[in-house]
């Protein structure tokens, strides 16, 4: 047999022989404890910090209507605001939730947007969204869209309303 083959065949002899002593050390090692004359720790908690009473403030502040809105604009009764806001142009827009439903709420604006101040000009439904958009008499546009809520025990409602469009330039 040539030389450089017996090499090849005692070479794959030792390396089982190493090997085979590895898998027996790495095998004995955690009985072992590495040489360790104490056995590992279970690994503790951090104690728990101390329990502090903390006064939760007496209530929210209740968002409430700006002074200006308009008390021809409807509002349906038992609402919890959840935000209002005054555009330099002077339009305002303002989200709440009832814990009516959806169509009840509808039937409430379309009802209440038919009167004397306020003439409907669109009224459409897409999905699960109800939009009105009406006039008054003064020219204020006001859009109300009306969908259910994320709990979905109740309806979120946003208004928007813009001032009187200004009369349109007449040429020189």
């Amino acid at each position: 047999m040539p030389k450089h083959l017996l090499t090849i065949a005692r070479f794959r002899r030792r390396s089982r022989r190493i090997l085979c002593a590895a898998a027996v050390a790495a095998a004995l090692l955690p009985i072992t404890g590495c040489g360790n004359p104490e056995p590992p720790q279970e690994p503790q908690a951090a104690p728990a910090p101390p329990l502090v009473a903390v006064k939760a403030p007496a209530s929210t502040p209740r968002l409430t209507l700006p002074e200006n809105f308009p008390a021809t604009v409807p509002l349906l009764e038992r609402r919890r605001i959840h935000s209002v806001e005054q555009r330099p142009s002077g339009a305002i827009s303002i989200v709440y939730a009832v814990p009516e439903i959806r169509r009840k709420a509808a039937r409430f604006y379309r009802q209440q947007l038919s009167g004397t101040a306020w003439d409907v000009v669109r009224d459409s439904t897409n999905g699960g969204m109800v939009s009105i958009l009406a006039r008054s008499e003064n020219g204020c546009l006001l859009t109300v869209n009306i969908i259910d809520g994320a709990d979905g025990s109740s309806t979120m409602i946003g208004l928007y309303l813009s001032t009187a469009a200004a009369p349109p330039a007449t040429e020189p």
